[in-house]
């Protein structure tokens, strides 16, 4: 996934780390507009990694948008 989606227009972060609990991971993402998270979600890679994720025990895939806050 990292690889092929580092390649993408409007991919500025896309990073993968594994929590202190060990099988919990998270992919930290920034894309230059939503339209390109858009397509990225559309791409074949992130849709094979959908169709995998119940080989890895995983119920489902929860997505956080978060606003920066200027202080």
């Amino acid at each position: 996934m990292v690889a092929p989606t580092h390649a993408e227009q409007g991919c500025l972060i896309y990073d993968l780390y594994e929590s202190e609990w060990p099988g919990k991971f998270y992919f930290y993402e920034l894309w230059a507009s939503r339209r390109d998270l858009h397509r990225h979600a559309a791409s074949s890679h992130f849709q094979r990694l959908l169709q995998a994720l119940p080989e890895f025990a995983v119920g489902s895939l929860e997505v956080t948008f978060l606003n920066k806050l200027n202080l």
